[in-house]
């Protein structure tokens, strides 16, 4: 409903409406032409075929004007709902938020370590439910996947060995500082100097499917629930778990921990 209610007032649709009002308008006006004595007497020819062919003329029109209308709705709807795509073959900041150590060792592979806060989309501020899918492969250790993020430091994620998954949450509160105002030395102001960082860890999950190699992974998060996919299994349910209500997804690899991944994308669901 949200998608259907958003293509309806895009402009994409304006334009249709103007695009249809022209066609009424300038059929209009060939239909006048066309009864018109002028236009009888100096074109015949042209007004006759006009004439003959006024309501074939305009449904060919319109047939158009709706052929237009399906495929500007088709690419909307796919950008609608394919959020974000990325298969690493551009420059990493113009779409991702990141601290540490993010490369591209080869085309279409991200590779991600020594990276505390880690790392999340620029866009999908607003996301809330979505398919959050990609490759992945551990070289050292661990792969942390990360949902719901309100920024990069604040979010769920989810941290897979070759043998167990961890689910964590990273929250952070602001540390004000308070500062004398100059313009009100009798007002104090507050001034943010920084965050308490800090990790409620879940208790780990036992999926036994011996990760050494690369393998898919689905994360499907829809209001407070995640359900988590490896290779097609379910490795991870919870009905009441999310906090967040809306937020990004990325990746997170700590200490000698180190990931690789490909062909990022986030399916916006109902």
């Amino acid at each position: 409903m949200n998608k259907i209610q958003r293509f309806l007032n895009s402009e994409t649709v304006n334009r249709f409406a103007s695009l249809a009002t022209l066609l009424g308008f300038v059929a209009s006006i060939l239909s006048f032409l066309v009864t018109s004595l002028p236009v009888a007497e100096y074109l015949p020819q042209v007004s006759s075929f006009i004439g003959e062919h006024i309501g074939t003329i305009y449904s060919s029109f319109v047939l158009l004007a709706l052929l237009y209308l399906y495929l500007t709705y088709f690419r909307l709807n796919r950008r609608l709902t394919i959020g974000f795509r990325d298969k690493f073959k551009g420059n990493l900041d113009r779409n991702w938020e990141y601290r540490g150590e993010w490369t591209v060792q080869e085309k279409g592979t991200l590779c991600v370590r020594s990276a505390d806060e880690g790392g999340i989309t620029k866009v999908g501020a607003l996301w809330e439910n979505y398919d959050f899918s990609f490759r992945a492969k551990i070289i050292n250790k661990k792969s942390g996947w990360i949902v719901r993020a309100q920024d990069i430091n604040n979010y769920f994620m989810f941290q897979c060995e070759k043998d167990i998954l961890t689910p964590h949450q990273r929250l952070a509160q602001p540390i004000f500082q308070q500062k004398q105002n100059p313009q009100a030395p009798g007002n104090p102001i507050l001034e943010l100097t920084g965050y308490n960082v800090g990790w409620r860890i879940f208790p780990s999950i036992s999926h036994n499917l011996h990760l050494d190699d690369w393998f898919n992974v689905r994360i499907r998060v829809r209001g407070s629930s995640v359900e988590i996919y490896i290779n097609s299994s379910m490795v991870f349910h919870s009905n009441n778990f999310i906090t967040i209500p809306m937020g990004r997804v990325g990746f997170r690899c700590w200490g000698d921990e180190e990931s690789h991944f490909r062909n990022v994308r986030v399916e916006l669901i109902e």
